[in-house]
Protein backbone atom coordinates (compact mmCIF):
# COMPACT_ATOMS: atom_id res chain seq x y z
CA UNK A 1 0.00 0.00 0.00
CA UNK A 2 2.55 2.37 0.86
CA UNK A 3 4.47 1.63 -2.55
CA UNK A 4 1.80 2.62 -4.26
CA UNK A 5 0.83 5.63 -2.11
CA UNK A 6 4.72 6.33 -3.36
CA UNK A 7 4.37 5.67 -6.89
CA UNK A 8 0.88 8.23 -6.86
CA UNK A 9 2.39 10.67 -5.35
CA UNK A 10 5.84 10.60 -7.87
CA UNK A 11 3.85 10.69 -11.08
CA UNK A 12 1.70 13.97 -9.50
CA UNK A 13 4.73 15.72 -9.13
CA UNK A 14 5.89 14.59 -12.65
CA UNK A 15 2.60 16.06 -13.85
CA UNK A 16 2.57 19.03 -11.53
CA UNK A 17 6.02 20.01 -12.67
CA UNK A 18 4.86 19.81 -16.40
CA UNK A 19 2.29 21.64 -15.75
CA UNK A 20 3.78 24.24 -14.65
CA UNK A 21 6.23 23.87 -17.47
CA UNK A 22 4.00 24.42 -20.27
CA UNK A 23 1.94 27.70 -18.38
CA UNK A 24 5.32 29.16 -18.51
CA UNK A 25 5.44 28.89 -21.64
CA UNK A 26 2.34 29.85 -22.52
CA UNK A 27 2.54 32.86 -20.15
CA UNK A 28 6.44 33.87 -21.61
CA UNK A 29 4.90 33.86 -25.20
CA UNK A 30 2.35 35.82 -24.36
CA UNK A 31 4.23 38.29 -22.56
CA UNK A 32 7.01 38.26 -25.79
CA UNK A 33 3.93 38.85 -27.90
CA UNK A 34 2.35 41.27 -25.76
CA UNK A 35 5.86 42.96 -25.47
CA UNK A 36 6.45 42.89 -29.02
CA UNK A 37 3.36 44.62 -29.74
CA UNK A 38 4.11 47.43 -27.53
CA UNK A 39 7.66 48.16 -29.34
CA UNK A 40 6.41 48.12 -32.71
CA UNK A 41 4.23 50.63 -31.81
CA UNK A 42 7.30 52.83 -30.56
CA UNK A 43 9.73 52.26 -32.83
CA UNK A 44 8.20 50.42 -35.56
CA UNK A 45 8.54 47.02 -37.54
CA UNK A 46 11.41 44.44 -36.13
CA UNK A 47 12.39 44.21 -40.27
CA UNK A 48 11.22 46.50 -43.01
CA UNK A 49 9.78 44.96 -46.10
CA UNK A 50 13.31 45.59 -47.95
CA UNK A 51 14.65 43.14 -45.33
CA UNK A 52 16.44 45.83 -42.62
CA UNK A 53 16.50 44.75 -39.35
CA UNK A 54 15.42 47.69 -36.82
CA UNK A 55 18.44 48.50 -34.49
CA UNK A 56 15.80 50.03 -32.20
CA UNK A 57 13.75 46.68 -31.47
CA UNK A 58 16.61 44.30 -31.21
CA UNK A 59 18.36 46.96 -29.14
CA UNK A 60 21.60 46.79 -31.45
CA UNK A 61 24.15 49.15 -31.22
CA UNK A 62 26.03 50.19 -34.86
CA UNK A 63 28.66 51.87 -33.33
CA UNK A 64 31.48 49.43 -32.57
CA UNK A 65 30.15 48.98 -28.89
CA UNK A 66 28.08 47.08 -26.51
CA UNK A 67 29.18 43.54 -28.19
CA UNK A 68 27.19 41.31 -25.28
CA UNK A 69 23.91 43.69 -26.08
CA UNK A 70 24.49 43.50 -29.73
CA UNK A 71 25.58 40.13 -30.57
CA UNK A 72 21.91 38.61 -28.61
CA UNK A 73 20.23 41.61 -30.57
CA UNK A 74 21.17 40.18 -34.07
CA UNK A 75 20.75 36.56 -32.46
CA UNK A 76 17.29 37.85 -31.42
CA UNK A 77 16.17 39.56 -34.78
CA UNK A 78 17.38 36.22 -36.72
CA UNK A 79 15.08 34.12 -34.48
CA UNK A 80 12.66 36.69 -35.11
CA UNK A 81 13.07 36.12 -39.10
CA UNK A 82 12.92 32.44 -38.88
CA UNK A 83 10.09 31.94 -36.55
CA UNK A 84 7.94 34.54 -39.08
CA UNK A 85 9.82 32.74 -42.59
CA UNK A 86 11.65 36.08 -43.40
CA UNK A 87 14.15 34.29 -45.32
CA UNK A 88 16.21 38.06 -46.15
CA UNK A 89 17.50 40.28 -43.71
CA UNK A 90 20.54 42.85 -43.87
CA UNK A 91 22.26 44.99 -41.46
CA UNK A 92 21.37 48.63 -41.24
CA UNK A 93 25.31 50.08 -42.06
CA UNK A 94 27.76 50.28 -39.31
CA UNK A 95 30.05 48.36 -37.29
CA UNK A 96 28.97 46.06 -35.18
CA UNK A 97 31.09 44.65 -31.91
CA UNK A 98 30.77 41.13 -31.63
CA UNK A 99 31.07 38.70 -28.53
CA UNK A 100 31.81 35.00 -29.89
CA UNK A 101 33.18 33.65 -26.40
CA UNK A 102 31.75 30.89 -24.35
CA UNK A 103 32.72 29.54 -21.33
CA UNK A 104 32.69 25.80 -21.70
CA UNK A 105 34.90 23.01 -21.96
CA UNK A 106 33.07 21.75 -24.96
CA UNK A 107 32.92 24.79 -26.11
CA UNK A 108 34.46 23.83 -29.68
CA UNK A 109 30.51 22.13 -30.03
CA UNK A 110 28.87 24.75 -28.72
CA UNK A 111 26.90 28.20 -31.00
CA UNK A 112 29.48 31.08 -30.45
CA UNK A 113 28.65 34.77 -31.38
CA UNK A 114 26.12 35.32 -34.09
CA UNK A 115 24.13 32.09 -34.88
CA UNK A 116 22.10 31.86 -38.24
CA UNK A 117 19.32 29.31 -38.74
CA UNK A 118 18.35 27.76 -41.83
CA UNK A 119 16.49 29.23 -45.00
CA UNK A 120 17.94 33.06 -44.07
CA UNK A 121 20.09 35.19 -46.33
CA UNK A 122 21.94 37.58 -43.96
CA UNK A 123 23.07 40.43 -46.04
CA UNK A 124 26.12 42.91 -44.00
CA UNK A 125 25.44 45.64 -46.50
CA UNK A 126 28.65 46.84 -46.27
CA UNK A 127 28.88 46.56 -42.80
CA UNK A 128 31.90 45.78 -40.38
CA UNK A 129 31.53 42.73 -37.74
CA UNK A 130 34.28 43.12 -35.67
CA UNK A 131 35.00 40.29 -32.86
CA UNK A 132 35.98 41.95 -29.01
CA UNK A 133 39.61 41.76 -28.30
CA UNK A 134 40.00 38.59 -25.60
CA UNK A 135 42.77 35.92 -24.16
CA UNK A 136 40.19 32.79 -25.14
CA UNK A 137 41.70 30.02 -26.90
CA UNK A 138 38.62 30.01 -29.27
CA UNK A 139 35.55 32.04 -30.24
CA UNK A 140 33.58 32.71 -33.39
CA UNK A 141 31.86 35.61 -34.70
CA UNK A 142 29.27 33.79 -37.26
CA UNK A 143 28.33 29.96 -36.37
CA UNK A 144 26.46 27.42 -39.14
CA UNK A 145 25.66 24.66 -37.28
CA UNK A 146 23.35 21.91 -38.79
CA UNK A 147 21.61 24.43 -40.39
CA UNK A 148 20.21 24.39 -44.31
CA UNK A 149 20.08 27.25 -47.01
CA UNK A 150 21.84 29.82 -46.16
CA UNK A 151 23.62 32.73 -47.59
CA UNK A 152 26.59 34.94 -45.91
CA UNK A 153 27.90 38.15 -47.71
CA UNK A 154 28.02 41.39 -48.82
CA UNK A 155 30.71 42.74 -45.69
CA UNK A 156 33.63 42.28 -43.41
CA UNK A 157 34.43 40.08 -40.38
CA UNK A 158 37.32 41.02 -38.37
CA UNK A 159 39.10 39.22 -35.69
CA UNK A 160 41.48 40.13 -32.61
CA UNK A 161 44.32 38.84 -33.68
CA UNK A 162 46.80 41.79 -33.65
CA UNK A 163 45.17 42.83 -30.04
CA UNK A 164 44.59 38.92 -28.74
CA UNK A 165 45.89 38.34 -25.18
CA UNK A 166 48.35 35.07 -25.89
CA UNK A 167 49.85 35.20 -21.96
CA UNK A 168 47.49 31.45 -21.28
CA UNK A 169 49.93 29.18 -23.90
CA UNK A 170 48.38 26.14 -22.15
CA UNK A 171 46.59 26.55 -25.87
CA UNK A 172 47.73 27.49 -29.11
CA UNK A 173 45.21 29.87 -29.44
CA UNK A 174 44.12 28.78 -32.66
CA UNK A 175 40.50 28.43 -32.47
CA UNK A 176 39.06 31.82 -33.42
CA UNK A 177 37.57 31.64 -36.37
CA UNK A 178 35.44 34.47 -38.82
CA UNK A 179 32.61 32.02 -40.09
CA UNK A 180 32.22 28.45 -38.23
CA UNK A 181 30.25 25.70 -40.16
CA UNK A 182 29.55 22.03 -38.87
CA UNK A 183 27.08 19.89 -40.35
CA UNK A 184 26.21 22.89 -42.69
CA UNK A 185 24.37 22.10 -46.08
CA UNK A 186 23.55 24.39 -48.55
CA UNK A 187 25.98 27.40 -47.83
CA UNK A 188 26.75 30.15 -50.14
CA UNK A 189 29.97 32.39 -48.51
CA UNK A 190 30.77 35.43 -50.86
CA UNK A 191 31.99 38.89 -51.15
CA UNK A 192 33.12 39.17 -47.65
CA UNK A 193 36.69 40.35 -46.34
CA UNK A 194 37.79 38.15 -43.49
CA UNK A 195 41.02 39.34 -41.47
CA UNK A 196 42.64 38.90 -38.68
CA UNK A 197 41.08 35.89 -37.03
CA UNK A 198 43.02 33.67 -34.65
CA UNK A 199 42.26 30.70 -36.28
CA UNK A 200 40.92 30.47 -39.48
CA UNK A 201 38.72 32.44 -42.33
CA UNK A 202 36.65 30.00 -42.30
CA UNK A 203 36.74 26.35 -41.34
CA UNK A 204 33.94 23.78 -42.77
CA UNK A 205 33.61 20.56 -40.62
CA UNK A 206 31.36 18.17 -39.29
CA UNK A 207 29.18 17.58 -36.20
CA UNK A 208 29.94 16.19 -33.39
CA UNK A 209 33.57 17.85 -33.59
CA UNK A 210 36.74 17.40 -32.19
CA UNK A 211 35.33 16.73 -28.45
CA UNK A 212 33.73 13.67 -29.62
CA UNK A 213 34.13 10.54 -30.73
CA UNK A 214 30.44 9.59 -31.82
CA UNK A 215 29.70 7.73 -34.85
CA UNK A 216 26.83 9.57 -35.54
CA UNK A 217 28.09 12.54 -37.07
CA UNK A 218 26.97 14.69 -40.28
CA UNK A 219 29.36 16.34 -42.86
CA UNK A 220 29.10 19.49 -44.14
CA UNK A 221 27.66 19.35 -47.87
CA UNK A 222 27.05 21.38 -50.66
CA UNK A 223 29.54 24.50 -49.54
CA UNK A 224 30.58 27.23 -52.03
CA UNK A 225 32.69 30.18 -51.07
CA UNK A 226 33.50 32.56 -53.91
CA UNK A 227 34.56 36.57 -54.50
CA UNK A 228 35.96 37.12 -51.25
CA UNK A 229 39.53 38.70 -49.97
CA UNK A 230 40.49 36.63 -46.71
CA UNK A 231 43.76 37.54 -45.50
CA UNK A 232 46.37 37.83 -42.33
CA UNK A 233 44.95 35.31 -40.49
CA UNK A 234 47.33 33.42 -37.93
CA UNK A 235 46.37 29.77 -39.01
CA UNK A 236 44.95 29.32 -42.50
CA UNK A 237 42.38 31.19 -45.07
CA UNK A 238 40.05 28.59 -45.18
CA UNK A 239 40.00 25.14 -43.35
CA UNK A 240 38.01 22.07 -44.63
CA UNK A 241 38.34 19.44 -41.81
CA UNK A 242 34.75 17.55 -43.12
CA UNK A 243 32.81 18.02 -45.67
CA UNK A 244 31.51 17.11 -49.16
CA UNK A 245 31.41 19.10 -52.48
CA UNK A 246 33.18 22.15 -52.14
CA UNK A 247 33.62 25.09 -53.97
CA UNK A 248 36.46 27.50 -53.98
CA UNK A 249 36.04 30.32 -56.42
CA UNK A 250 36.98 33.34 -57.29
CA UNK A 251 39.07 34.53 -53.85
CA UNK A 252 42.07 36.44 -53.16
CA UNK A 253 43.50 34.21 -50.22
CA UNK A 254 47.16 35.25 -48.78
CA UNK A 255 49.68 35.95 -45.86
CA UNK A 256 48.88 33.45 -43.32
CA UNK A 257 51.52 33.79 -40.25
CA UNK A 258 51.18 32.46 -36.78
CA UNK A 259 50.54 29.28 -36.34
CA UNK A 260 50.93 25.98 -38.26
CA UNK A 261 49.96 24.89 -41.34
CA UNK A 262 50.19 28.53 -42.15
CA UNK A 263 47.48 27.75 -45.43
CA UNK A 264 45.87 29.52 -47.74
CA UNK A 265 43.71 26.45 -48.22
CA UNK A 266 43.98 23.45 -46.06
CA UNK A 267 42.37 20.39 -46.61
CA UNK A 268 43.00 18.17 -44.15
CA UNK A 269 40.96 15.71 -41.54
CA UNK A 270 41.57 14.25 -38.01
CA UNK A 271 42.61 10.84 -38.58
CA UNK A 272 41.16 9.88 -34.98
CA UNK A 273 37.77 10.43 -35.92
CA UNK A 274 35.13 9.88 -38.38
CA UNK A 275 35.79 12.67 -41.23
CA UNK A 276 36.43 12.52 -44.65
CA UNK A 277 36.72 15.38 -47.31
CA UNK A 278 35.47 14.26 -50.86
CA UNK A 279 34.91 16.38 -54.18
CA UNK A 280 36.77 19.81 -53.47
CA UNK A 281 37.01 22.37 -56.80
CA UNK A 282 39.53 25.59 -56.42
CA UNK A 283 38.95 27.43 -59.39
CA UNK A 284 40.06 30.75 -60.13
CA UNK A 285 41.60 31.98 -57.08
CA UNK A 286 44.88 33.94 -56.69
CA UNK A 287 46.88 32.07 -53.79
CA UNK A 288 50.11 33.72 -52.19
CA UNK A 289 51.64 33.32 -48.60
CA UNK A 290 54.51 35.96 -48.62
CA UNK A 291 54.99 36.10 -44.88
CA UNK A 292 55.49 32.47 -43.81
CA UNK A 293 58.68 30.64 -44.86
CA UNK A 294 56.87 27.49 -46.03
CA UNK A 295 54.65 30.01 -48.55
CA UNK A 296 51.96 26.86 -48.54
CA UNK A 297 49.46 27.90 -50.30
CA UNK A 298 47.29 24.40 -50.74
CA UNK A 299 47.80 21.46 -48.54
CA UNK A 300 45.79 18.03 -48.93
CA UNK A 301 46.27 15.76 -45.70
CA UNK A 302 44.54 12.43 -44.37
CA UNK A 303 41.31 11.31 -46.11
CA UNK A 304 41.27 13.74 -48.87
CA UNK A 305 39.82 12.16 -51.78
CA UNK A 306 38.85 14.09 -55.49
CA UNK A 307 40.10 17.53 -55.83
CA UNK A 308 40.17 19.66 -58.53
CA UNK A 309 42.95 22.56 -58.60
CA UNK A 310 42.16 25.02 -61.95
CA UNK A 311 42.36 27.92 -63.23
CA UNK A 312 44.22 29.11 -60.35
CA UNK A 313 47.37 32.17 -59.13
CA UNK A 314 49.33 30.60 -56.83
CA UNK A 315 52.88 31.92 -55.93
CA UNK A 316 53.89 29.52 -53.22
CA UNK A 317 53.70 25.68 -52.54
CA UNK A 318 51.25 22.76 -53.30
CA UNK A 319 51.81 19.84 -50.11
CA UNK A 320 49.64 16.68 -51.51
CA UNK A 321 49.97 13.88 -48.90
CA UNK A 322 48.09 10.90 -47.80
CA UNK A 323 45.31 11.76 -50.38
CA UNK A 324 43.18 9.39 -52.15
CA UNK A 325 41.15 8.98 -55.93
CA UNK A 326 42.32 11.75 -58.00
CA UNK A 327 44.04 14.82 -57.65
CA UNK A 328 43.97 17.10 -60.97
CA UNK A 329 46.23 20.42 -60.90
CA UNK A 330 45.65 22.01 -64.03
CA UNK A 331 45.48 25.33 -66.73
CA UNK A 332 47.30 27.07 -63.56
CA UNK A 333 49.91 29.20 -63.23
CA UNK A 334 52.44 28.79 -60.75
CA UNK A 335 55.54 30.74 -59.58
CA UNK A 336 58.03 30.17 -56.65
CA UNK A 337 56.37 27.20 -55.60
CA UNK A 338 57.02 23.70 -54.73
CA UNK A 339 54.58 20.95 -55.54
CA UNK A 340 54.89 17.79 -53.32
CA UNK A 341 53.11 14.57 -53.12
CA UNK A 342 54.14 11.62 -50.79
CA UNK A 343 50.79 9.30 -50.89
CA UNK A 344 50.99 6.13 -48.88
CA UNK A 345 50.76 3.60 -51.83
CA UNK A 346 48.52 1.03 -52.26
CA UNK A 347 45.27 3.13 -53.25
CA UNK A 348 44.88 3.75 -57.22
CA UNK A 349 45.58 6.84 -56.61
CA UNK A 350 46.18 9.49 -59.32
CA UNK A 351 48.27 13.06 -59.68
CA UNK A 352 47.01 14.55 -63.01
CA UNK A 353 49.34 17.68 -63.49
CA UNK A 354 48.60 19.45 -67.05
CA UNK A 355 48.52 22.16 -69.02
CA UNK A 356 49.94 24.57 -65.92
CA UNK A 357 52.63 27.31 -66.68
CA UNK A 358 54.99 26.51 -63.90
CA UNK A 359 58.16 29.25 -63.77
CA UNK A 360 60.84 29.12 -61.01
CA UNK A 361 59.28 26.06 -58.89
CA UNK A 362 60.11 22.45 -58.03
CA UNK A 363 58.42 19.13 -58.46
CA UNK A 364 59.19 16.43 -55.61
CA UNK A 365 56.32 13.41 -57.16
CA UNK A 366 56.80 10.94 -54.45
CA UNK A 367 54.98 7.50 -53.59
CA UNK A 368 51.92 7.67 -55.75
CA UNK A 369 50.19 4.89 -57.96
CA UNK A 370 49.60 7.04 -60.96
CA UNK A 371 51.05 10.66 -62.00
CA UNK A 372 50.16 12.09 -65.42
CA UNK A 373 52.53 14.97 -66.05
CA UNK A 374 51.27 16.48 -69.51
CA UNK A 375 51.61 19.96 -71.55
CA UNK A 376 53.15 21.82 -69.01
CA UNK A 377 55.48 24.96 -69.62
CA UNK A 378 58.35 24.62 -67.91
CA UNK A 379 60.46 28.08 -67.08
CA UNK A 380 63.23 27.24 -64.78
CA UNK A 381 61.89 25.01 -62.99
CA UNK A 382 62.59 20.97 -62.32
CA UNK A 383 60.88 17.77 -61.05
CA UNK A 384 61.93 14.75 -59.66
CA UNK A 385 59.61 11.26 -59.60
CA UNK A 386 60.31 8.40 -57.31
CA UNK A 387 58.72 5.00 -56.44
CA UNK A 388 56.16 6.27 -58.70
CA UNK A 389 54.40 4.85 -62.27
CA UNK A 390 54.21 8.32 -64.82
CA UNK A 391 53.05 9.44 -67.70
CA UNK A 392 55.21 12.61 -68.45
CA UNK A 393 54.73 13.80 -72.70
CA UNK A 394 53.89 16.73 -74.41
CA UNK A 395 55.64 18.93 -72.12
CA UNK A 396 58.16 22.17 -72.96
CA UNK A 397 61.14 22.97 -70.35
CA UNK A 398 63.10 26.30 -70.80
CA UNK A 399 65.86 26.95 -68.91
CA UNK A 400 66.48 31.04 -69.01
CA UNK A 401 68.63 32.19 -66.28
CA UNK A 402 70.70 29.28 -64.84
CA UNK A 403 72.31 25.89 -65.54
CA UNK A 404 70.14 22.82 -63.94
CA UNK A 405 71.68 19.56 -64.38
CA UNK A 406 67.70 18.39 -65.20
CA UNK A 407 64.44 19.15 -66.21
CA UNK A 408 62.90 15.88 -65.30
CA UNK A 409 64.70 13.44 -63.16
CA UNK A 410 63.38 9.97 -62.30
CA UNK A 411 65.42 8.74 -59.57
CA UNK A 412 65.78 4.65 -59.05
CA UNK A 413 66.51 2.98 -55.47
CA UNK A 414 65.63 0.50 -53.08
CA UNK A 415 63.33 -2.02 -53.15
CA UNK A 416 60.56 -0.09 -55.57
CA UNK A 417 63.82 0.14 -58.61
CA UNK A 418 61.81 -2.63 -60.41
CA UNK A 419 58.27 -2.01 -59.23
CA UNK A 420 57.19 1.09 -61.22
CA UNK A 421 57.48 2.01 -65.08
CA UNK A 422 57.97 5.56 -67.04
CA UNK A 423 56.52 6.39 -69.99
CA UNK A 424 57.92 9.15 -71.20
CA UNK A 425 57.04 10.52 -75.03
CA UNK A 426 57.51 14.33 -77.08
CA UNK A 427 58.88 16.50 -74.09
CA UNK A 428 60.96 19.60 -75.24
CA UNK A 429 64.18 20.75 -73.88
CA UNK A 430 64.96 24.22 -74.35
CA UNK A 431 68.13 26.39 -73.07
CA UNK A 432 70.79 25.77 -70.35
CA UNK A 433 69.49 22.07 -69.25
CA UNK A 434 72.22 19.99 -68.83
CA UNK A 435 70.31 16.99 -69.53
CA UNK A 436 65.93 17.23 -70.10
CA UNK A 437 65.47 13.54 -69.01
CA UNK A 438 67.86 12.38 -66.42
CA UNK A 439 67.84 9.25 -64.59
CA UNK A 440 69.37 7.86 -61.69
CA UNK A 441 70.11 3.87 -61.40
CA UNK A 442 70.88 1.84 -58.88
CA UNK A 443 71.40 -1.84 -60.47
CA UNK A 444 68.71 -2.29 -63.08
CA UNK A 445 66.57 0.79 -63.76
CA UNK A 446 63.34 1.08 -64.52
CA UNK A 447 61.21 -0.53 -67.11
CA UNK A 448 61.54 3.03 -69.54
CA UNK A 449 59.31 3.14 -72.35
CA UNK A 450 61.27 5.96 -73.82
CA UNK A 451 59.50 7.33 -76.79
CA UNK A 452 57.71 4.77 -77.35
CA UNK A 453 53.83 6.69 -78.30
CA UNK A 454 51.64 3.39 -78.62
CA UNK A 455 53.40 1.68 -75.21
CA UNK A 456 51.94 5.20 -73.81
CA UNK A 457 48.20 4.81 -75.53
CA UNK A 458 48.46 1.62 -73.90
CA UNK A 459 49.01 2.61 -70.22
CA UNK A 460 47.12 5.92 -70.43
CA UNK A 461 43.83 3.61 -71.52
CA UNK A 462 44.82 1.46 -68.67
CA UNK A 463 43.67 4.33 -66.02
CA UNK A 464 40.93 5.70 -67.51
CA UNK A 465 42.74 8.48 -69.18
CA UNK A 466 43.16 9.41 -72.93
CA UNK A 467 45.83 10.67 -75.06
Amino acid sequence: MKRKKLMFFIIFVILFFILIMCYNFFIDGRIKEFYYNILKEVVGEPISVDGTINNNFFGINKDGTSATKTTKGINNAIEYASENNIEYIKLEKGVYLINGIVDNKNSKNRLKGIILKSNIKFDLNSSQLKHIDNDREMYTVISCYDIENVEIFNGTIIGDMKNHNYNNMNSTHEWGYGIDIKAGENVSIHNLEIYNMTGDGIAISNLPDYATKSNKTRNSENIEIYNCNIHDNRRQGISVISADNITIKNNEIYDMEGTAPRSCIDLETNPDLEQKIDHVFIFENKLYNMNTYNKMTIQTYNYVYNVKIENNEIHGRINIDKTYDTIEISNNFIKDGFIASNIKLGLEEKIIIKNNIIDNSYLSLNNTSYIIFKGNLLYDSSMEVNNSTMAVYDNIANERNSTKMYAILYRVSGENKNKFNIYSNNNTFLGNYTNGEYIIEQNKPYIIMNKQEEELKIFLNSIGEEY
